[in-house]
């Protein structure tokens, strides 16, 4: 038999009343989390607390009192510059960025040729330059004997 997703879910969620009420919930939070303003949203977010705490799910204990914890942070969330909700996402990937090219770099030891990189990729319009170092990145080690031939 063939059934769309949402055939399928509405058929998994008529298995158990438990089951469909975590997603009513689940969606009802997500709903709060997209369409919520400024002006509306520490009224809605009290609401869903409060359902989440009455809903009687075990599972959703944990999350309910995060939810609580967080309220103030959640609430400031909602503010928006320039039509955009504030985040910390951005900055949160500009740092995985970094330590990705720390990771990649097996241990590199020129600071300035490590922070010239980091600067060139996070940048998206810096120019290539085409330019010869004047100085060279090779490490000075102990010059190597001459080979014995047999």
């Amino acid at each position: 038999m063939y059934l769309t997703l949402r055939q399928i879910i509405d058929y998994m969620l008529s298995l158990d009343d438990t089951l469909k009420r975590a997603y009513e919930l689940k969606e009802e939070y997500l709903n709060f989390n997209s369409t919520a303003t400024i002006d509306n949203c520490e009224l809605w977010l009290d609401e869903i607390i409060y359902k989440f705490q009455t809903s009687g799910i075990e599972e959703y204990i944990h999350f309910w009192k995060l939810l609580k914890a967080w309220r103030k942070e959640i609430i400031n969330s909602f503010n928006r510059i320039n039509g955009y909700r504030i985040s910390n996402g951005p900055i949160e990937r500009t740092n995985r960025d970094i330590k990705t090219i720390f990771r990649l770099s097996f241990g590199s030891t020129n600071f300035q040729r490590m922070r010239n990189r980091i600067m060139w990729v996070l940048n998206d319009d810096a120019p290539i330059l085409y330019t010869r170092k004047n100085k060279t990145n090779k490490r000075k080690c102990k010059p190597r004997g001459p080979y014995k031939n047999n």
